[in-house]
């Protein structure tokens, strides 16, 4: 029993840590709520989930001998000195010691104890991420020993000594497969083979599934809302169309169009539905689709679109996408966002990667970058993918006409008229009439039903909204003679139906329902219930600024007055959903949300539309009254946001309960400055507003920073954050924008040059987004325009990083240097390159930047430049003398970063123009291994036809085999192979090639590399043996193979 004591001990072990820093974060959690502790609390329950499972089987199970037969084999091979128990022990161990308070605060308090606990969150971001990862990692092993378990597989990875049958299993580094069991079980070694590279896979694509989701919007939340509002059996008559049938035959484009209101999202979701529960006969089948939204801002944007594809898309595909791989690699491993260039390679490539790939696309109509849009996707059907199938769906407009009637046929172009949803009117409205609580009055009354029946499809002239209003209004109709008075008068149109709302509402609600629907209009995201209730208690004059006794005391009075214009809907954080996911929702909303939360929109598009429409100021002034202006409507929402931030005036304004309290609070830190922004020149009552929170109430402004820092906006609300790092109301104003607001400031006596702040002053927070007005001002009134200090060290670099020339321009005019040294690109010349700003190089060459001057990140710009892939930025600069084999940087030198970035036609300029093919440097010493690593196997091929040392030595891999065998890039490992790379030669962090393959699980190329005469037993590198690397990952199949191919099991050496 010892071995099944020490599992059963290894995991209680594991468990009472564990809770240990669940217990700290917790800790952390209750000091303030911020993404860093709640991210490790969730990995770590999840880790106790998993050991709190096996706990109970650990002690049950008997390892006495092998030929007593074991119940859990796989999981005693992880109890070993070096096994993963152990591993996992001693990170859970090291976190706590590192997440426990100091001792010396034993002695206070516990709110001075917790305030402690908030300040010295030790982790920064990349160790954070690291132990996610690796919690992430032992616990998936854990599951997969589970899973081998129950297929009890015996596969054990080293074996000390053969001796009797009651030899104990030994641990990790001590035992080999037992042979007599193998044959009888191979199918079991097969088939947890195969979890075992798809948990692989799985772990190695996570990091790049949480960058997409980080910047995808979620489209499901549309789908989920559109299929509720279905009437059954709706939609049908598409379903069975001929169209229907030929959209999924062939690789056509079909476009369905019809007027507001006519049912055109419903039936999206009818067809995305459809498409989802047909049985798949292919092997390969993607599904994706996207909803452009008028109530969310997020899904109005045609890149928002393609990227939200590819999340989809990739996240249903099981093969390897090289080339999303290679965009998460260009991207700095998810720290920034690619362009939409990027994004549309790897939609290619997603979309290929299927045997029929269907895309559905909801209300083009309401991208709010429709040319760019539709450009696009003339550019998505150029590529004449056979698996391709798109459907979209919008109102009837004269710029989508012209675009899509040359990317369709006559049979792909559906306009939804009356003749085609009348009978869907019909059935959705028998449906509310049987199903709708108000309207179950008249179910006794068939004949009433009928006349209802009959009134609403004969007036609906095919338009759903309009007969889901009239319903809506009905259902105030308690008696016969009222409801027949209320058929004769239903008005004709939706714009009439939308006047009779508001004309209905009381004079008393009027005041309250303008501020609602200019907030429903133009906020800046989707509102909770609890949020736009606030708002008829704010006070724009102050006195108080909040009103608690002005507050609805049933807060879901604020639907019923604007009845059928607003509509409410669940929003929850599923059990499926990606933790990015469920984090950008807690951070929009705040960590104590409650699952669901209820989101307010109003009902439908045409109701935005109406209420901006020249037609509502048009009405009588009863109705007029309503019309929204998007400038007033800011106007409104910015002072509303101030006011409700100036209540929080004191320094002990904010504590654990204030966003539970406020629940508006976070809305109004994120978004005051953006909404004041779209103001406009005059300001209004936001002036005074303005002056008051940034120059009169410091403790607001301070209480601002803290539920919201503009500068990091992704670690949430942190009520313990340390006012010392605050920059000044002008530098914020600056970073947003907001000319207005700077302007007061600056007339206000601002000091224009005040350091502090991410970008270290104003001129620079304004100069990375382009925002010239506000340049202009700040330069105007005084600002150093060679100020050091910040990201990038002067606001010229800033600029030339964003491509903004003409901010260029207006800093160069105004004395900026050119070749000013610092900041994280070195100069602006080097910052303008990586990016592809070509006008931008070449205004900053003909003020006379140095070409070759050294620092930042890239060394030169030339080294910049190549690794975009921007050719025509690396001729300018070759053309204008830049050193080709100048070295220095991350790369060492252009041609390894071109190489690395996989761009050919880079490569093949930099040689045509000199390049040194060996030249060594940088962090992976050559270009050949840079190549080599990304897995591009065309500009490997390049590198060794111009004469690249196929064994050249140095580099974070030692060499160019070594680096392509560790990523796993067997097409590299064979064309180097064949290229005379010596399949043993030693170096580089692994020490030879098959080390590296080894530790990285990758059976196959390993396979290679034993067949080519790697030395199964050569010795060196981090591990000591090839066996060590894979044991240490635990990667069975590889053991396994090494141990066919007679690995010594008891070589020594590694660390």
């Amino acid at each position: 029993m010892a071995e099944g004591l020490a599992l059963a001990a290894s995991i209680a072990a594991i468990l009472q840590i564990t809770n240990s820093v669940i217990s700290v974060c917790h800790g952390y959690g209750a000091a303030a709520k911020d993404a860093p502790w709640e991210l490790v609390n969730a990995e770590m329950k999840s880790l106790r989930n998993v050991l709190q499972t096996l706990q109970p089987l650990a002690e049950q199970a008997e390892f006495a001998s092998p030929s007593a037969g074991t119940h859990l084999p796989t999981l005693a091979l992880l109890c070993g000195p070096r096994g993963l128990l152990n591993c996992c022990l001693d990170e859970v161990r090291r976190l706590d010691e590192r997440l426990k308070n100091p001792s010396w605060s034993d002695s206070f308090g516990p709110k001075k104890k917790a305030f402690i606990q908030a300040l010295r969150w030790p982790l920064n971001k990349a160790e954070t991420m690291k132990v996610l990862d690796d919690v992430s990692r032992y616990r998936n092993i854990l599951n997969l020993a589970i899973t081998a378990d129950q297929t009890t597989l015996t596969l054990e990875i080293q074996k000390l000594s053969i001796s009797t049958n009651d030899i104990v299993l030994g641990t990790q580094r001590d035992v080999c497969l037992i042979n007599d069991l193998a044959s009888d079980m191979h199918a079991d070694v097969q088939s947890t083979k195969s979890i075992t590279l798809g948990i692989q896979l799985g772990m190695e694509r996570e990091k790049i599934h949480r960058w997409l989701s980080a910047g995808s919007p979620d489209p499901s939340t549309n789908q989920i809302r559109a299929s509720r509002s279905r009437q059954a059996n709706t939609g049908l008559w598409f379903l069975k169309s001929e169209t229907f049938t030929y959209w999924k035959a062939s690789s056509a484009l079909v476009w369905l169009h019809g007027k507001a209101g006519c049912g055109k999202t419903v039936l999206s979701s009818t067809i995305i539905n459809a498409v989802l529960q047909e049985p798949q006969s292919k092997s390969e089948i993607g599904v994706a689709y996207f909803y452009f939204d008028f109530n969310d801002v997020e899904k109005q944007k045609s890149d928002k679109m393609i990227w939200s594809l590819i999340t989809q898309l990739s996240r249903q595909s099981k093969k390897k996408l090289n080339k999303l791989e290679a965009l998460f690699s260009f991207c700095n491993n998810g720290e920034r966002q690619p362009d939409v260039e990027g994004l549309l390679i790897v939609l290619k490539e997603v979309v290929e990667g299927f045997d029929e790939t269907y895309i559905v696309l909801d209300a083009l109509d309401e991208c709010s970058d429709r040319e760019e849009l539709l450009e696009r996707m003339g550019e998505i059907q150029g590529w004449k993918l056979r698996q391709l199938r798109m459907l979209v769906t919008s109102r009837w407009l004269i710029d989508i006409k012209e675009s899509l009637e040359p990317l369709t046929e006559p049979r792909g172009r559906i306009c939804i008229q009356s003749s085609l949803v009348d009978a869907d009117i019909l059935t959705y409205v028998r449906g509310r009439l049987q199903n709708d609580r108000a309207l179950k009055r008249w179910r006794g009354m068939p004949q009433v039903q009928e006349e209802i029946e009959t009134t609403l499809k004969e007036k609906a002239n095919g338009m759903f909204r309009w007969a889901v209003c009239q319903l809506d209004a009905l259902q105030n109709c308690h008696r016969l003679p009222i409801l027949r008075k209320a058929l004769e008068s239903l008005p004709e149109t939706l714009d009439e139906t939308y006047a009779r709302i508001l004309r209905n509402i009381s004079e008393e609600d009027s005041h309250d329902a303008i501020k609602i629907l200019q907030w429903l209009t133009y906020s800046s995201r989707p509102l909770r219930i609890e949020e736009l209730a606030e708002i008829v208690a704010v006070n724009i004059n102050g006195s108080p600024w909040f009103d608690h006794t002005a507050r609805f005391p049933d807060q879901e009075d604020v639907l019923a007055i604007c009845s059928s214009l607003v509509a409410v809907e669940d929003v929850s954080i599923k059990e499926d959903d990606s933790e990015d996911d469920k984090y950008l929702l807690q951070r929009q909303y705040g960590s104590t949300l409650v699952n669901p939360i209820q989101v307010v929109r109003l009902a439908h598009f045409s109701v935005k539309e109406y209420l901006v429409s020249k037609r509502i100021r048009d009405q009588a002034a009863a109705t007029a009254r309503y019309a929204i202006r998007e400038i007033h409507a800011n106007q409104s929402i910015a002072a509303a946001c101030l006011a409700y931030l100036l209540h929080f005036n004191q320094h002990d304004s904010l504590t654990s309960q204030t966003l539970e309290d406020f629940p508006l609070a976070l809305y109004a830190a994120e978004y005051w400055l953006r909404h004041i922004r779209e103001v406009g020149k005059d300001l209004g009552p936001v002036e005074m507003l303005s002056q008051e929170f940034c120059l009169v109430h410091r403790e607001a402004f301070i209480n601002w920073y803290r539920l919201r820092d503009p500068e990091r906006l992704d670690q949430g609300c942190n009520l313990n954050r340390q006012i010392a790092r605050i920059a000044t109301p002008l530098y914020y104003g600056s970073l947003a924008g907001v000319t207005q607001l700077v302007q007061l400031l600056l007339k206000n006596g601002a000091d224009v040059n005040a350091q502090g702040g991410r970008y270290g002053n104003a001129l620079q927070a304004a100069s990375p987004e382009g925002h010239e007005s506000v340049v202009q001002l700040l330069l105007k009134n005084g600002a150093d325009v060679n100020a050091q200090g910040g990201y990038y060290g002067i606001a010229l670099q800033a600029a030339s990083w964003g491509g903004h020339e003409s901010v260029v321009q207006l800093l160069l005019k105004n004395g900026a240097d050119v070749n000013a040294q610092g900041g994280g690109y070195g100069n602006a010349l080097q910052a303008a390159s990586p990016e592809g700003h070509e006008s931008v190089v070449q205004l900053l060459l003909k003020n006379g930047a140095d070409v070759n001057v050294q620092g930042g990140y890239y060394g030169i710009a030339l080294q910049a430049a190549s690794w975009g892939g921007h050719e025509s930025v690396v001729q300018l600069l070759l053309k204008n003398g830049a050193d080709v084999n100048d070295q220095g940087g991350h790369f060492g030198n252009a041609l390894q970063a071109a190489s690395g970035g996989g761009h050919e036609s880079v490569v093949q300029l930099l040689l045509k123009n000199g390049a040194d093919v060996n030249a060594q440097g940088g962090r992976y010493g050559n270009a050949l291994q840079a190549a080599s690593r990304g897995g591009h196997e065309s500009v490997v091929q390049l590198l060794l036809k111009n004469g690249a040392d196929v064994n050249a030595q140095g580099g974070q891999y030692g060499n160019a085999l070594q680096a392509a065998s560790h990523r796993r890039h067997e097409s590299v490992v064979q064309l180097l192979l064949k290229n005379g790379a010596d399949v043993n030669a030693q170096g580089g962090q692994y020490g030879n090639a098959l080390q590296a393959a080894s530790h990285g699980g990758h059976e196959s190329v390993v396979q290679l590399l034993l067949q080519n005469g790697a030395d199964v037993n050569a010795q060196g590198g981090e591990y000591g043996s090839a066996l060590q690397a894979a044991s240490e990952k635990c990667h069975e199949s590889v053991v396994q193979l090494l141990l066919k191919n007679e690995v010594n099991v008891n070589a020594q050496g590694g660390y």
